[in-house]
């Protein structure tokens, strides 16, 4: 990367020695530099004749006189300058005024004024003059009449850049990409995604959220994004990226679904159950329920029935059963749902019995009486029979009403009686009475 320094050597090069009398005084130098960067090294320019064997490099913030770090110069030569690298480079702000200073015990280079103030690169000098401490170490705010050279070693923040690449829509992933002209290591990017419901004024961190990918859950729709990755690139400087905020995140529709559950026979309960990643709470359903009579060829509403459970009563009885659910969830989305339909609602038989009333007397009438919870559609057909152990029964001859006269023939044997018919819901019943 290159590096800039505020003396540009071919121009201001130190020309005039000064002397001072006995006693560590520290000489400054204001600069202030256009961008942000780095400081990697202080320096200054060393006189023959400065009987100096150490020499401390300070950086000062001007408008708060406090000091923000400090360095001992190392393996110095007789004269020229002086440089001192830093372990780990210092960031600087734009605009800032700093104080760059070196302490000298007797002997300092430097050349008259030169108005206005100079500027080399991003760096600038800000004032013409230097400044002074004789109160050495205190931060050097006496101005002089001359420039001392004491300077930096500058590296502009060439900050990488972040991007977020994706669609801000529910369900998508927003990848984060980070690219720095230094170099950058992936495995060493450190992420934070962050959200905001105000359209970016105010900012949180969105928890666990802290991979180079986020997932756009539904609590997101309506949030902005945006992330911060930081990390060391690969000349050693330390970054903090934020990056640009994604538009508002906005929801793409989860159709819900609508599922009938409950046995398809005659008295049971039908249930409608609604399902939506778009939330429901509180959302008010509209439930309607249909039947066919042709197998689902065609529909119709069932009259009255628009809640979300329906009692399968006679009248359904042969048909398959649907229903429509229409609502708006939670993210503002307009939903009309009709389930599959169910199997042929269908009756469980409960079995009728047949019954004989009357006296068992030659000459009296025997009747037959038929009970079927189930109903009977039409006429019923009746065989009486007769027998004498019990054990084998005959029909009797002509024997096929709902009555039977006992005549001289049936006296001492048994007699019974059995009938068919057809119950309401279709379904045919076959019946024999005790004797």
């Amino acid at each position: 990367m290159p590096e800039y320094t505020l003396f540009n050597t071919s121009i201001l090069v130190p020309t005039t020695q000064t002397g001072y009398a006995a006693g560590t005084r520290q000489y400054g130098r204001t600069f202030s530099s256009s961008v942000p960067g780095y400081i990697v090294a202080l320096r200054h320019f060393r006189d023959s004749s400065d009987p100096s064997s150490s020499h401390i490099g300070r950086l000062w913030d001007k408008t708060t006189q406090t000091e923000l770090f400090n360095v001992t110069y190392q393996n110095q030569t007789t004269s020229g300058w002086q440089e001192q690298r830093l372990a780990t480079p210092y960031y600087i702000t734009a605009n800032t005024v700093y104080v760059v200073s070196v302490n000298f015990s007797s002997r300092v280079q430097q050349r008259p004024i030169i108005s206005p103030p100079f500027t080399n690169g991003f760096l600038s000098s800000v004032t013409s003059s230097g400044s002074l401490n004789f109160g050495f170490p205190g931060f050097p705010t006496d101005t002089t009449g001359g420039l001392f050279f004491a300077d930096i070693v500058f590296v502009p923040a060439f900050n990488g850049g972040i991007q977020i690449i994706g669609n801000p829509s529910t369900g998508q992933i927003l990848t984060a990409t980070v690219s720095d002209m230094n170099g950058v290591n992936p495995t060493n990017v450190n992420y934070q995604w962050q959200s905001s419901t105000n359209n970016g004024v105010s900012w949180s961190n969105i928890a666990g959220a802290t991979s180079s990918g986020l997932l756009l859950a539904k609590s997101f729709v309506n949030n902005r994004i945006r992330v911060i990755a930081s990390y060391t690139d690969l000349e050693n400087f330390t970054e903090s990226l934020t990056s640009s905020a994604t538009n508002s995140v906005v929801n793409v529709n989860d159709t819900g679904t609508v599922i009938i559950a409950g046995a398809t026979v005659l008295n049971s309960t039908l249930s409608a159950s609604i399902t939506d990643l778009d939330g429901l709470a509180g959302v008010t359903i509209n439930y309607q329920w249909q039947s066919s009579s042709n197998n689902g060829v065609s529909w119709s509403n069932i009259n009255g029935q628009t809640s979300s459970t329906l009692l399968l009563t006679a009248s359904l009885l042969g048909t398959r059963i649907r229903v429509i659910a229409s609502y708006t969830d939670l993210l503002g989305a307009s939903e009309s749902l009709t389930s599959t339909s169910t199997a042929i609602i269908t009756n469980i038989n409960v079995a009728g019995s047949i019954i004989i009333a009357g006296s068992l007397t030659r000459g009296q009438n025997l009747t037959a009486i038929i009970i079927d919870v189930d109903g009977i559609s039409g006429s019923s057909s009746y065989q009486w029979q007769s027998s004498l152990d019990g054990s084998s029964w005959s029909n009797i001859v002509g024997a096929t009403d709902s009555t039977l006269l006992l005549i001289n023939s049936l006296v001492g044997r048994r007699v019974r009686v059995t009938a068919s018919y057809i119950y309401s819901f279709g379904t045919s019943e076959s019946l024999t009475s005790l004797a």
